[in-house]
């Protein structure tokens, strides 16, 4: 860990060494915040995730501070709290074991276009937007699932399940859970997929598959964040994010009426 008071102890500390993580005060020692703009290049340039501290946050002050090539800001008064947010997020974004570990170990692939398109993806690892990954059998849909969890920041599990392997009524119990006497045959209860993903991603293989009445239930559960286990009248709320997959082509779906339209980002393996 290492200090700069002033803009040119600054740039001596930034050319003396590489810094993973890098908080720049914009005013830094001056009376204007004209310094700590001129060192957010460099610290940039040199490969430093750059954080941005000030006393406001006006919207042209946030807006410069990206274009200058800041990676994340935010307005002083509670440092601990900001801080730790910070190196959170950070941590989520940084690669662990950088592209060698990813191609050799994690999704093995020697092709150029694959990697670029891998790579892309796992940007949107550590957000918490759904992702659908679409490609025949094969291509690794599921070992790109995991990569995007791991790289996602989160501390929950990563809970898989084939939609085509169940019936309509088994999915919505496998997904939902259940209570004890919800249907014959249901002895005790059951924990539901979307439950055992709190906090986690949830990975629905061939999501094509699912029935269009199971997709509007999964919908309601998805943009509320809860959802109704079988046979039981209160909501149960779980933090899942969702990852899904098929080799089904999607849009002939939606024309076929046998599938919801809902906006995704799209990984084609």
């Amino acid at each position: 860990m290492d200090f700069a008071a002033d803009l040119a102890s600054g740039r001596k500390k930034i050319a003396a060494r590489r810094n993973d993580i890098c908080f720049i005060d914009l005013k830094l020692g001056a009376k204007d915040d004209k310094s700590g703009l001129e060192l957010l290049p460099l610290a940039a340039k040199a490969g430093a995730y750059c954080v941005v501290m000030s006393g406001h946050d006006s919207e042209a002050v946030v807006e410069r501070a990206y274009e200058l090539g800041c990676d994340d800001f935010y307005a002083k008064g509670n440092e601990e709290e900001n801080v730790s947010a910070v190196v959170a997020r950070f941590l989520r974004k940084r690669p662990e074991g950088g592209e060698d570990r990813l191609f050799k170990d994690l999704f093995i692939t020697e092709d150029a276009a694959t990697r670029a398109s891998v790579t892309e993806t796992l940007k949107y690892a550590a957000s918490d937007l759904p992702v659908i990954i679409l490609g025949p059998s094969g291509t690794g849909k599921t070992s790109l699932a995991e990569v995007i969890h791991g790289r996602s920041g989160r501390t929950g599990q990563f809970v898989a399940i084939n939609c085509a392997a169940y019936t309509e009524d088994l999915l919505e119990a496998e997904l939902f859970g259940y209570r004890k006497g919800a249907f014959t045959g249901a002895a005790d209860g059951r924990k539901g997929k979307l439950l055992l993903a709190d906090g986690g991603t949830l990975f629905l293989d061939e999501i094509g598959s699912m029935s269009l009445a199971m997709q509007t239930k999964l919908l309601k559960a998805i943009e509320e964040k809860a959802f109704h286990p079988l046979g039981s009248d209160s909501a149960v709320k779980s933090r899942f994010r969702i990852v899904s997959a098929t080799l089904e082509n999607l849009q002939n779906l939606v024309k076929r009426g046998v599938c919801v339209s809902i906006s995704f980002n799209a990984f084609k393996a």
